[in-house]
């Protein structure tokens, strides 16, 4: 899943997979706003801020409920998890 976010101090692109089964991975990039080209990894420590969180919740949600705990093929249960997406503005 791919987040970009202009943020009030900047923009950020944050990246999270899906590794291992029930683990994940997450990469946050920061830069100056409006420059694409000075993105780098985030400082240690940086965290989701609320709004990206709550997209990363639903991620969770959904992945749990239809890979994780779901039934049937798992190419059925792949196509009901990338299609539980989240509509409009999480805020």
């Amino acid at each position: 899943m791919l987040i970009v976010h202009a943020g009030g101090d900047g923009d950020y692109v944050l990246v999270h997979s899906w590794i291992e089964g029930d683990m994940a991975d997450l990469a946050i990039y920061s830069g100056p706003a409006g420059r694409p080209d000075a993105l780098r990894p985030g400082r240690a420590g940086l965290a989701p801020c609320v709004w990206e969180a709550a997209v990363l919740a639903h991620e969770r949600d959904a992945y749990s409920r239809h890979v994780l705990d779901g039934t049937g093929p798992l190419a059925e249960r792949l196509t009901a998890w990338g299609a539980d997406t989240v509509a409009g503005d999480v805020r």
